[in-house]
């Protein structure tokens, strides 16, 4: 059904399209609605006397605010934030979904250490960017010529897209072809291998301790019933003491 309301959102920006079969859509739409808004009240059905007790989880809190958000009227003053929040209802696939859970959640937790790797790529653009401009500058004054052209040059170096050709005029009119190539390749290795490696890392060490988390108390339960056949007080295990 989400897949089906993100589509609708997608044929509605068909203006041909619409033309033609644009009532069909809009009662698509409102039909795919109720049966969120249906299906809210279920789920908030299930918890009986304490409704509220859905919202303690954040992406129940997320789906509802989605839904309550698509609810507002059609009206000309109400239609981007109703755009936006159509759009937004395939974003309910991260909810359903607790794999998708795992990989945002782990990013959400990681923010601050993928801060600390974004310092250090900025001090790295910056310390390169004012040595590019020292060593190239008058050779190559279209991407080495300011500040903010030498760090924008990094940029599509970083990128690993057309860096040969930025290197090209530096490597014919520079300071030395050993420095050239010494200053591309070590900017290279350390923008993209090294600080792409720590990012990574920084995200897939997320990503493990949001899936423990999800797993609750798996690994302790785990440890409990090792103690247990340790013991002999596991039943199911074989040769277990009475």
């Amino acid at each position: 059904m989400i897949l089906v309301a993100g589509g609708l959102v997608g044929l509605e920006t068909n203006a041909a399209l619409m033309a033609q079969i644009g009532p069909w859509l809009v009662a698509a739409d409102r039909l795919v609605l109720a049966l969120f808004v249906v299906e809210l009240l279920v789920r908030f059905g299930a918890h009986g006397a304490r409704p509220w007790r859905l919202l303690r989880d954040p992406w129940n809190l997320f789906d509802v605010a989605i839904v309550a958000f698509c609810r507002l009227p059609r009206g000309a003053e109400y239609s981007a934030g109703l755009r936006l929040a159509r759009v937004l209802r395939v974003l309910r696939l991260i909810a359903a979904g607790p794999r998708l859970q795992i990989l945002v959640t782990a990013r959400l937790k990681r923010i601050p250490s993928m801060a600390d790797v974004g310092v250090l790529l900025v001090v790295l653009f910056y310390v390169s960017a004012v040595v590019g401009v020292s060593l190239f500058g008058k050779a190559d004054p279209a991407h080495f010529g300011s500040l903010g052209a030498s760090a924008l040059a990094l940029f599509h170096v970083v990128t690993l897209e057309g860096w040969a050709d930025i290197m090209r005029t530096p490597l014919a009119a520079g300071p030395g072809t050993i420095l050239t190539v010494g200053y591309f390749i070590s900017f290279i290795l350390l923008g993209t291998m090294i600080t792409l490696n720590l990012l990574i890392g920084v995200i897939v060490t997320g990503m493990e301790e949001a899936r423990q988390e999800m797993d609750g108390g798996g690994k302790s339960s785990g440890t409990t019933k090792s103690c247990q056949v340790l013991s002999g007080t596991d039943p199911s295990a074989a040769g277990a003491r009475p």
